[in-house]
């Protein structure tokens, strides 16, 4: 649930998901200074690294193996996203944590209708996908209220 939560605040609020995700879970478990601490645990390396590897960026953008593992990442990042969508649709749309409780399957006739619109409005319309997230969330909330 507070995984939903968390990506739900990820799509709502710009920035990086990681300062998101660091300033939540910080808040979670120590408050304002909790908050403050993690996000700042997560900006500041980058702030150092970029400073110190500027003068090397030629040199970095011409290395072959480095640039093969940075392309390696990217494959493995689309990988873990595409499974954390899966997960979040299994758990709203059919109501099961995993593929092992496919046989108490429920289907959720007005998710999965959500779900199927934000798909086809965004393939073929290319709206943004915040705005997407936005109406999905109101229509949601709209229903669930009535």
């Amino acid at each position: 649930e507070q995984y939903a939560d968390l990506n739900a605040l990820d799509v709502l609020i710009p920035g990086p998901i990681a300062i998101n995700s660091a300033t939540y879970v910080g808040q979670l478990y120590g408050g304002f200074l909790g908050a403050t601490v993690t996000t700042l645990a997560v900006c500041v390396p980058s702030v150092v690294f970029v400073g110190l590897f500027s003068k090397y960026e030629v040199g970095i953008k011409q290395n072959k193996s480095l640039n093969l593992i940075l392309d390696n990442v990217k494959v493995v990042s689309i990988g873990l996203i595409f499974a954390v969508a899966f997960i979040l649709m299994l758990s709203t749309v059919f109501g099961v944590d995993n593929l092992l409780n496919i046989s108490k399957m429920s289907v959720d006739v007005f998710s999965l209708f959500i779900m199927v619109g934000t798909v086809y409005f965004s393939l073929k319309y290319q709206v943004n996908p915040l705005l997407l997230t936005l109406l999905a969330g109101i229509i949601g909330w709209l229903y669930y209220l009535i």
